[in-house]
């Protein structure tokens, strides 16, 4: 995957999640009636983004079928779990899972700078270099 495609899956965690968390107030709160056909176009939105960056066939088959009777809240249920699993994906995909997620406070993450540089490990020396690294930023 280039950085170019990676950055584009990041840049859609944040939507992807505030879809998920709206979908789980407004399910909880029962404010959404009579949103389920757009919930479903919104979730769809971001997925189909998903799969044209990544051809992925389990993204493309999240709420791919709804029945034709499922009801508003059903539609609303469908999008809940799916728009969960696509967060899930992308914070997989992209390597930065759950570090931007907070539950009962405001925990913000900065994406990641790639600028096209390529990094070998090709010693040992190399590999203790880079976990010095890593320990000393999380300090």
């Amino acid at each position: 995957m280039n950085d170019q495609i990676l950055v584009s899956l990041m840049q859609l965690i944040a939507p992807a999640r505030t879809l998920r968390e709206d979908l789980d107030k407004g399910l909880t709160l029962e404010t959404l009636d009579g949103m389920g056909e757009y919930v479903l176009s919104a979730f769809r939105t971001l997925r189909d983004r998903v799969v044209q960056l990544t051809s992925d066939e389990y993204v493309r088959s999240l709420a791919e079928q709804i029945p034709g009777e499922a009801t508003d809240r059903q539609k609303q249920t469908v999008a809940f779990l799916a728009a969960g699993q696509l967060v899930s994906y992308l914070e997989a995909k992209t390597g930065v899972g759950g570090l931007s997620h907070s539950h009962g406070g405001d925990n913000y993450q900065m994406a990641p700078v790639f600028n096209g540089s390529k990094f070998t490990l090709s010693s040992q020396e190399d590999v203790d270099k880079l976990e010095g690294l890593f320990k000393s930023k999380a300090k």
